[in-house]
């Protein structure tokens, strides 16, 4: 009996499939770090992007906050795009462990920092519009 035909060997640095991408390898990695993301409901016409706004001066504010916390490594914000999540703002926090992100949601400083956003929340909030935590 014939063998089969072989398929072509595709070289060691080339993806196995041609749907994927080949990375290069780090020349050096970045180790791990924490992520936290937080969920905040914030009135669609808020003007927090802009610091000097009446709005957007207790967002950077409570972003201080967040930054002020110990193992604070990088910061990143974003409003939702989706016409069904506009007043979600999302906000993923770096640290140096998962520990100082579960001791800052229990703290005074979170409360503090919840108090400070308060009025850019929604008219009418409700339990669903208060801050999450999501990871």
């Amino acid at each position: 009996m014939p063998d089969p035909p072989s398929s072509p060997k595709s070289p060691s640095n080339q993806p196995s499939n041609p749907t994927q991408i080949a990375s290069p390898p780090l020349a050096h990695p970045t180790p791990p770090q924490p992520a936290q993301i937080l969920t905040f409901i914030i009135r669609p016409s808020a003007r927090i992007e802009d610091a000097r706004t009446s709005d957007g001066e207790p967002w950077t504010q409570a972003l201080d906050i967040i930054r002020e916390w110990p193992g604070f490594r990088a910061l990143y914000w974003g409003r939702r795009v989706e016409i069904e999540d506009e007043e979600k703002v999302q906000v993923v926090v770096f640290r140096d462990k998962i520990s100082q992100h579960h001791a800052f949601l229990p703290s005074g400083r979170w409360v503090s920092l919840q108090q400070l956003l308060e009025p850019l929340y929604p008219s009418s909030p409700t339990q669903k519009d208060r801050p999450q935590r999501m990871g």
